[in-house]
This record gives structure tokens, sequence and C-alpha cells, in this order.
């Protein structure tokens, strides 16, 4: 590592750009080798670094809801319970209820699907912000 490289990588922790320290080396000579322009290296830079805060907001909000496991819609079986509205829950998912402070209450028989659904449901509401 050169003395530039050992300042830069100094000053990137210093910021709290773990993804600068870790990948502008490579991405350095990936620029020189392709003929990159400075903007383009900074731009990929910077949205590999906001994708990565972005992983760990989610993450920490996953965290937060204390979730007993991680269920989606996707995984929901439909052939059970006989009778659901699929168009009204699938509507539920947009999460058109939170910005109004709405709630959202799931009646129904034991073992019908009602905790997977809210587990889904807090769980997209998380991946969403």
């Amino acid at each position: 590592m050169t003395m530039t490289e050992a300042v830069l990588a100094k000053h990137l922790g210093r910021l709290q750009l773990p993804y600068f320290v870790q990948h502008a080396p490579d991405l350095m000579t990936r620029a020189a080798r392709e003929s990159w322009s400075h903007g383009r290296f900074l731009e990929d830079l910077v949205a590999g670094e906001v994708a990565r805060r972005d992983e760990a907001l989610i993450a920490r909000r996953i965290k937060a809801a204390r979730l007993p496991g991680i269920k989606t819609l996707d995984g929901f079986d439909w052939s059970w319970p006989k009778k659901i509205n699929r168009a009204q829950i699938q509507h539920l998912f947009r999460l058109d209820f939170v910005p109004p402070h709405g709630n959202v209450i799931l009646l129904g028989a034991v073992g019908v699907g009602k905790t997977h659904l809210a587990i889904a449901l807090a769980h997209a509401a998380c991946l969403q912000g």
C-alpha cells in the first residue's frame, strides 16, 4: 500500500465510508484499465456505498421489528383457506394504510395464515421504509 493509499484509507475510515475503503483500490485499477472518467469512477463508488447503507438500514429495521422469522407474500399458501380475498390481501401490501397511521385487522380461524400474513406485511413495511 502506497502512502497515498494509506492516507486515503485513513480519511475514508474517518468519514465512515467502509465501501470506499474496501473497493476503491480495485475500482481504481479497473477505472485505469478501462479509461473511466473521474465521474464514472466516483459514481460507482458512491452507488456501492449507498447500496451498502440501504442494506444495513433494512437489516436494522427488521431487527428492531423483532419478527419471529421472515415470511413473504410469495410464501403464502393461497389454496388454504378456501375463502380468501386475494386481491384485498395483495392490496394491503401496497401499504397505503401506513401514512395515515391506519390499522389492519386479520380475522379468521386458527391455522388460516393470519400470522404468516402479519409477519409478511411487517417485513414488507421494513423493506419499504
